[in-house]
């Protein structure tokens, strides 16, 4: 029973890593690969929703991305990501990124609108005025 689990578990292995899809190199920078799915998803993050996918555009960000791929290898190289400035100007990014992408613009906006919305009805009281009883209270 075991042989025939096992005999099926291994075939199964070996088809589903025959079948797998398997990512193209685009290029290779000091023997780490660059795939097309990387630079595919650098390039639509980097054009937003206005990926035209022109020959022209597509060949200037692969050229540009080449060179910021060759640039990151040379900064590893030197050691630059171990200087106590450049630790600190990217943690400095780290924060404005994260603050983006934490704070959800459409819900503040709602927020302030309802804020605001609430100070037209809201009523500051600078007063309080208590009932008096008229007792005279140096009689009292």
């Amino acid at each position: 029973m075991y042989k025939y689990l096992g005999l099926f578990f291994f075939i199964s292995l070996m088809y589903s890593s025959a079948f797998a899809q398997k990512d193209d190199v685009l290029f290779t920078v000091n023997k780490a690969p660059v795939t097309v799915n990387e630079f595919k998803y650098i390039y639509e993050k980097s054009n937003n929703k206005s990926a035209d996918y022109s020959e022209k555009s597509l060949k200037e960000s692969l050229d540009l991305y080449i060179r910021f791929k060759l640039k990151v290898a040379k900064a590893r190289e030197l050691k630059m990501d171990t200087l106590p400035s450049l630790k600190s100007e990217l943690n400095s990014y780290k924060q404005q990124l994260a603050d983006s992408y934490l704070m959800d613009k459409e819900v503040n906006e709602r927020l302030a609108t309802e804020l605001f919305n609430r100070m037209k009805t809201d009523v500051r009281v600078a007063h309080i005025f208590i009932a008096d009883n008229h007792v005279d209270s140096i009689k009292a």
